[in-house]
C-alpha cells in the first residue's frame, strides 16, 4: 500500500471510531469534551443530526466552562 492510501486508510478509521464507539465503558478519549464535541460535528457533518445532538448534548455535560457550554447549546440550537 502507497503512502496516500495509508493515510486515507487512518483517516477512515478516526472517523469511524469517533462516529462509532464501542457499547460499555467509554474510554478516557471519550471523556473529554474536546473529543466529544468533535465527534459531534463529524457526525453533523455526515447528516446523522439525532447522534449529532447526543453527542453535543453529552459534551455539554463533560463542559467544565461557561464559554465551552455557550458554544455546545449554540450548536445543539
Amino acid at each position: 500500500m502507497d503512502d496516500a492510501a495509508t493515510v486515507a486508510d487512518e483517516r477512515l478509521e478516526l472517523i469511524f471510531t469517533c462516529c462509532h464507539p464501542a457499547p460499555g465503558p467509554r474510554p478516557a478519549w471519550q471523556s473529554s469534551t474536546g473529543s466529544t464535541s468533535t465527534r459531534a460535528e463529524f457526525l453533523s457533518r455526515l447528516g446523522r443530526t439525532d447522534e449529532a445532538r447526543a453527542a453535543y448534548r453529552w459534551a455539554l455535560d463533560l463542559a467544565q466552562t461557561d464559554a465551552e457550554r455557550r458554544f455546545l447549546a449554540d450548536r445543539l440550537n
